[in-house]
C-alpha cells in the first residue's frame, strides 16, 4: 500500500510538473516578440503585406489612335511590359515598394514609354506622383512621330573615333527634364537617337579621356 501511493505521488508530481512547462511554453509564445513575423502566425496573416494595385498604362499617338507593342520603363518594373492591341498593360506593384521608389524622385516615379522598334517614333515620359500611383489612376502617355539623329566623333588629329562620349539631345520648344534624350558613342564613335519633329539641341556635356572640345 505504502508503495502505492508513493507511486501515486510520483504521477501526480509528473503530471503538475507537465502542466507547469505546457503552461510555461504557451505564455512564452504569447511573450514571444518574433511571433509577429512568424509567416504561418494568424497574426502574420491578419497584418501581412499590402494588398498589390493595379497600375495601367495607356499609350497612344496624337492623333489617339493606340500603339501596340510599346514598352514601359520605370524604377521598380522589372516585368516586359507591352501594350497590347487597345494600347494598355497593366503591372501590378507592392505599394510599400513604390513609396521606397518614390522617393527617389522626391515623391514621384518616371516611367518611359518607348515605340515599337519597327516605328520611327518618340518616346514620352511621365512624372507620376506617388498618390495617383496609390490610387490606380491611368496614366496616359502619347507617342508622336520622330526624326532619327545620328551622327560620328572623331579625334580632330588622329581621326580616331571616340568611344563612350556623352551626347545630349534637348527638346528646343520644351527643354525639361523629361524630354532630354541621353545617349553616347559606341566603339566606332558613332551615336543616334530618336526625336520628336522639333527644334533639338545637340550637345557634349563632358569629355574623354585624352581627348577634349575643340573651341
Amino acid at each position: 500500500m505504502v508503495a502505492l501511493l508513493t507511486v501515486a505521488l510520483r504521477l501526480c508530481s509528473l503530471l503538475a510538473v507537465s502542466i507547469t512547462l505546457l503552461c510555461s511554453e504557451a505564455q512564452a509564445q504569447l511573450d514571444d516578440p518574433f511571433l509577429d513575423a512568424d509567416p504561418f502566425s494568424k497574426k502574420a496573416a491578419a497584418a501581412g503585406e499590402p494588398a498589390p494595385i493595379k497600375i495601367t498604362f495607356n499609350v497612344h499617338d496624337e492623333t489617339g489612335r493606340p500603339i501596340s507593342g510599346a514598352r514601359i520603363v520605370g524604377l521598380g518594373v522589372f516585368a516586359a511590359l507591352l501594350t497590347d492591341q487597345n494600347g494598355v498593360v497593366q503591372w501590378v506593384a507592392n505599394p510599400n515598394k513604390l513609396r521606397r521608389a518614390a522617393e527617389t524622385y522626391n515623391g514621384k516615379m518616371r516611367f518611359t514609354a518607348f515605340p515599337p522598334r519597327d516605328k520611327l517614333m518618340a518616346r514620352d515620359a511621365k512624372l507620376v506622383s506617388l498618390p495617383k500611383l496609390l490610387k490606380g489612376d491611368p496614366i496616359q502617355f502619347q507617342i508622336v512621330p520622330g526624326v532619327r539623329l545620328s551622327g560620328r566623333a572623331l579625334g580632330q588629329r588622329d581621326k580616331e573615333p571616340i568611344e563612350g562620349l556623352s551626347i545630349v539631345l534637348r527638346d528646343s520648344e520644351r527643354p525639361t527634364n523629361l524630354s532630354t534624350i541621353r545617349t553616347s558613342t559606341n566603339a566606332m564613335g558613332q551615336w543616334e537617337a530618336i526625336v520628336p519633329r522639333r527644334d533639338t539641341t545637340v550637345a557634349i556635356p563632358g569629355s574623354v579621356e585624352g581627348y577634349r572640345l575643340a573651341s
